[in-house]
């Protein structure tokens, strides 16, 4: 076992413990492991790490998000 009878895990907005977790088993996350991603670029500069179009970034991630149904 991945676990013992003390592990907790985050499940559904709630702390819950291990062995009590359940999941659909049906479910599309589950089959095909939904998600989404943005690489950010950070570059080194004179006044320190600037992040590349951060705003832009984090806007596309909140529309990628939204539109696969993962709350953010």
């Amino acid at each position: 076992m991945y676990y013992t009878n003390d592990t907790t895990l985050f499940l559904n907005g709630k702390f819950v413990k291990a062995a009590d977790a359940k999941t659909d088993l049906f479910s599309q996350t589950l089959h095909y492991g939904y998600g989404v991603f943005e690489g950010i670029r950070a570059y080194q500069t004179v006044n320190g790490v600037k992040i590349f179009k951060a705003r832009e970034h984090y806007e596309r991630l909140l529309r990628s998000a939204s539109l696969v149904g993962i709350p953010l």
